[in-house]
């Protein structure tokens, strides 16, 4: 959402609908990448707040480490997990005029 805001829908196979599941708020900008870990244990989003934040994948989000990586010097526009899921690449973005 562009608010920082995260939702999950779940499947409802009887209706064939989707209905909201999880919700939460904790960029302060508007999330430009979701990813999940090789091993769907974990997931996380990049934000235009130049952080990531890291979750485990469960029936509660948990934050994973003590806060967001924030050693961003621009908003987040890609990132992935490594194959082990030990590392996370970012790609940020930098614009000089």
């Amino acid at each position: 959402m562009k608010d920082g805001t995260l939702k999950s829908y779940k499947h409802v196979p009887k209706d064939e609908t989707f209905v909201q599941d999880k919700h939460m708020k904790k960029a302060k900008e508007w999330i430009s990448d979701i990813t999940f870990s090789h091993d769907d244990k974990m997931f996380a989003f990049g934000s235009h707040d130049n952080k990531i934040y890291i979750f485990s994948n469960g029936k509660k989000w948990k934050p994973m480490g003590k806060g967001p990586l924030a050693k961003h010097s621009s908003y987040i526009t890609h990132f992935d997990f490594s194959e082990v899921n030990n590392i996370i690449i970012s790609i940020g973005f930098n614009c000089h005029a």
